[in-house]
């Protein structure tokens, strides 16, 4: 297998991960840990998802927390499919 071909499968596989560790982090209550996720993946979540996190934030359907979590707020557990749904990269 190619160089490029292994470096595109890397990606895909970290991308799954990341959209994997965010989907389960948002169905607890607890929410997502932008630091695990930096430790996990070397990146910060509001890099990969700022646009995401930010539109959800503005509707109160997700909080940012004074403990470096992210999570649906009360709004956002009724409308979670939706939410989740614009997790996944492209």
């Amino acid at each position: 297998m190619a160089v490029q071909e292994m470096d595109e499968l890397e990606f895909i596989d970290q991308r799954a991960q990341m959209e994997e560790f965010m989907f389960l982090g948002l169905r607890m209550m607890a929410g997502v840990s932008e630091q695990e996720f930096y430790q996990r993946f070397g990146i910060s979540m509001m890099e990969v998802y700022g646009d995401i996190i930010k539109k959800y934030q503005n509707m109160d359907l997700l909080c940012r927390r004074d403990t470096g979590r992210v999570a649906l707020t009360e709004k956002g557990i009724d409308v979670s499919n939706s939410i989740l749904s614009d997790f996944l990269l492209n």
